[in-house]
């Protein structure tokens, strides 16, 4: 809605105010116009005219045009003259009300000649989320709006700040001259926004600003010739928090992301980064949201890189489709330039480590018994010192089959079945064909139950690329039997009876007979590690190409102790153990088959004793040498969701030992001393080491971190150095130190 209804009913209820006896001192006034109702005193206002006719004529044309109004105006006043010249005054406590609108002075005028109505003397206006407080405001009846000089405005809980003059464009529009700007809170201005000229859309939660000088803390920090900022929580396009960096290979780099809110489904943030030694790369990130799908696409370029002289980039591309309840598609995309990309242009281990770069196509056919798959898949390998026949196969195509019914007599049927094309530029290629149905039989009653299952599987090969008099036609069939029983006993312990303890025992029975599969080829099939869950499965393979011999009895024990009310865990453990009545054969190329009567025993232990403390220690230890295999260890302290300290140990025997210290803690003052080191015990030699320091406030925050880990291609160390300062307020999407904290730093969160 415009200033001019407002302005109308204004001229309104001056009007009403204009009776016979205007001059002299009058009780507070007050006028409620509620169209189209004729109340008494606009009839008295027909039935006894003002002394002037023309100012007669001029209310009967007010009441006229206030027809067109839906909502009522009320007017408070302790004084109102009006003079023959069309002038009426207004003096003391004068307030002017129309819906949620707000016009409050010491004293007021209208112009009937211009259609202006002036206020003056502590002038106020009030709307739903606006409040300007000035010296003197004018309304302008033919342009519909308003203007307040030397003026104080507050949009509550958004930002604040002063303007020599204040334009009241329309109810949801300001244009603001001379203008400080801050989202700080009353009494403290850590940053503000100094501009000759910025407008304000207070329905859109957008503010326009040009020529702007962003301050902190009193100096000049950035001069921006044109911004748009947020005024609100809502999604708002924009120039994010820039980030500094230093490290070896890429130089010192700036990032200025700039937010792009293109739709409600749709946005992008674009981040120009600055490497001195490098030259500007450009990163796009790019979310999408229809109807059917939702996809990311994220792009990486650096054009003539000035260490290498060729142009380096990244791209990488989501997309899932739901094409009816039924149908379903995804797809993924990735490829980089070369091989040292992640290594000179990451900044984390995990993404200097990359190995492979995934592609592939998925369409699925799902029903409430069963799904189909089908899949084209290929790898990118980002080392080049990986061999061609070390390589992944490509699938082209795969087709996958999956079903579960139910049968009579508590009887289930189950089926798993594949088709696959394994190719590759290196090596033996061919179709695969692997079916697996099966059928059980299970029982379950109150704390207990017994699973016998009978499964038949199936494996055939048609091969190609192989060495001349080679069979390429291959197969394997086999019968697994395994049964499955357990029970969970449990009682109320402690003098409430609010903890319950829990004792779970598990027997898993598994029988595979012997095939030789020495001649089967290895497409994608690799030995699975043994823990807590490769007790209970069938087969000791990964994938399709081998299928584990097997005559042994799993066995296992699990105890936990649960507060009844929350249904926190306070203690959990597990023990387990396989014994084999027979020595399994099958073995991967290259490996040996593990001849041990017994397996390793896994013990895994878990304590919360309270909100703060929480540990985990996981151990493999192999009763034929008496040696630890494998072992895991974390303990975790949080008194408070801005307080971490994590301590963790990693072993695997032959293979790594490595401590890892990490932590967020407030120090004073609101700084924080944020770390991690994950070091080799093994080799000695850091891994991995951040530290930085933070300090945050209710409208501003600092973060500053160095990090120093190994790239695992080369083995050497990377140093990286981020700096960035948060405006709270002018930048509120995107947070990438954040981030970069969080996956360093289990259970980090930003400070409130």
């Amino acid at each position: 809605m415009s200033q001019k209804p407002l302005l109308k009913f204004l001229l309104l209820c001056v009007g009403l105010l204009a009776k016979p006896v205007l001059a002299q001192e009058q009780p507070t006034t007050e006028c409620v116009v509620a169209p189209p109702l004729i109340s008494p005193e606009l009839e008295s206002l027909v039935t006894q005219p003002p002394p002037d006719v023309a100012a007669r004529d001029q209310v009967l044309e007010d009441i006229s045009k206030a027809w067109e109004i839906d909502q009522p105006v009320e007017l408070l006043a302790r004084h109102a003259e009006v003079s023959m010249d069309g002038t009426f005054d207004l003096q003391g406590q004068v307030e002017v009300r129309q819906g949620d609108r707000r016009l409050t002075a010491d004293q007021a005028s209208y112009d009937r000649t211009s259609g202006d109505f002036q206020a003056s003397g502590d002038v106020g206006y009030f709307q739903s989320g606006l409040e300007i407080t000035g010296e003197t405001a004018k309304f302008e009846s033919k342009e519909g709006t308003g203007i307040l000089s030397k003026t104080v405005f507050d949009l509550p809980g958004r930002g604040r700040g002063s303007a020599g003059e204040t334009k009241l464009m329309d109810e949801n529009t300001l244009s603001l001259k001379d203008v400080r700007y801050t989202a700080c809170p009353k009494g403290q201005i850590d940053w503000e926004l100094v501009a000759p000229d910025i407008r304000i859309n207070n329905n859109k939660g957008v503010g326009v600003g040009r020529n702007v000088r962003v301050m902190f803390k009193g100096f000049p920090l950035l001069y921006i010739p044109y911004i748009s900022f947020p005024i609100s929580d809502q999604r708002k396009s924009g120039v994010l928090p820039p980030d500094l960096g230093l490290s070896n290979r890429a130089g010192f780099n700036i990032r200025m992301p700039y937010y792009w809110n293109i739709r409600p489904n749709m946005d992008a943030t674009i981040t120009p980064r600055w490497l001195f030694d490098r030259g500007i790369q450009l990163n796009t990130e790019y979310r999408y949201l229809t109807n059917s799908s939702n996809g990311q696409l994220d792009v990486e370029f650096l054009p003539n890189d000035d260490e290498t002289g060729r142009d380096r980039g990244f791209v990488s591309w989501e997309q899932t489709t739901e094409f009816s309840q039924n149908w379903l598609a995804k797809f993924e995309v990735n490829d980089v330039s070369d091989t040292a990309y992640f290594e000179d242009l990451g900044d984390s281990q995990s993404v200097v480590s990359r190995t492979h770069l995934q592609r592939q196509i998925e369409l699925l056919f799902t029903q409430p018994n069963w799904l189909f798959r089908t899949r084209f898949q290929n790898m990118q390998t980002v080392l080049d010192t990986i061999s061609a026949s070390d390589r992944p196969y490509r699938r082209v195509p795969q087709f996958e089959f999956f079903g579960a019914w139910d049968g009579p007599s508590r009887f289930q049927f189950d089926m798993d079945a594949e088709i696959v094309n394994f190719d590759r530029g290196d090596g033996v290629t061919g179709w695969r064909m692997d079916v697996q149905p099966e059928v059980s039989f299970p029982l379950v009653g109150p704390g207990y139950y017994f699973t016998p299952r009978l499964a038949w599987r199936h494996t055939r090969y048609q091969l190609s690329d192989l060495e001349p008099a080679e069979d390429d036609s291959l197969s394997r069939t086999a019968p697994i039997l395994t049964l499955d029983t357990g029970v969970t006993l449990e009682r109320a312990i402690g003098s409430r009876k609010h903890l319950v303890h829990t004792l779970e025992p598990r027997l898993y029975y598994t029988y595979i007979p012997f095939r030789d599969q020495s001649g089967l080829p290895v497409f994608d099939t690799a030995s699975a590690d043994f823990n807590s869950i490769q007790l209970f499965r069938a087969n000791r393979f990964i994938g399709a190409d081998r299928l584990g011999d097997s005559n042994q009895i799993s066995f296992g024990m699990s105890t936990r102790v649960i507060h009844s009310l929350t249904g926190r865990e306070i203690i959990s453990a597990t023990l387990g153990q396989a014994i084999r009545l027979n020595s399994p054969n099958v073995a991967l190329p290259g490996e040996a088959a593990d001849d041990q009567r017994a397996t390793e025993l896994i013990a895994e232990v878990g304590v919360g004793l309270s909100r703060s403390w929480n540990a985990d220690v996981a151990l493999q230890w192999d009763p034929n040498d008496g040696t630890t295999s494998k072992a895991v260890a974390r303990v975790q302290y949080r008194p408070n969701p801005s307080s971490v300290l994590n301590l963790g140990y990693r072993f695997r025997d032959d293979e790594l030992e490595q401590s890892d210290i990490s932590f967020a803690w407030p120090i004073k003052n609101s700084w924080r001393l944020v770390g991690r080191w994950n070091f080799s015990i093994r080799d000695s030699q850091t891994l991995d080491r951040l530290i930085g320091v933070e300090y945050e406030r209710c409208c501003w925050g600092l973060r500053l971190v160095s990090r120093r880990f190994i790239t695992t291609r080369t083995g050497e160390s990377d140093t990286s150095l981020l700096l960035q300062l948060e405006l709270k307020g002018l930048t509120s999407v995107g947070q990438r130190a954040d981030s970069f904290l969080e996956n360093g730093i289990l259970g980090y969160r930003p400070q409130n």
